[in-house]
């Protein structure tokens, strides 16, 4: 069952990061977790953002959401005391 969550999450990534363009050289997986209740991937694009990109995905970092309609900004200073 998990492989078959794991699959059709892959599927639905890389089609969302078609879409947008973001991440277009790829991505480095660095943690994911899949179960039936939650899926999330965390990762870094291969490529340095461009200007355009940052104009259209802001600065942040950023997450994927569950269902993957949209790029939800991670603002990573709210977690780590605000120093950057």
């Amino acid at each position: 069952m998990q492989e078959h969550i794991k699959r059709e999450f892959y599927q639905k990534l890389q089609a969302k990061l078609e879409e947008t363009g973001y991440c277009r050289e790829g991505y480095m997986e660095l943690d994911s977790e899949f179960s039936r209740r939650q899926s999330r991937v965390r990762g870094e694009c291969r490529e340095s953002s461009t200007d355009d990109d940052r104009e259209k995905f802001g600065a942040m970092q950023t997450t994927v959401s569950e269902k993957m309609k949209q790029f939800v900004p991670f603002d990573s200073s709210a977690t780590s005391g605000g120093s950057s």
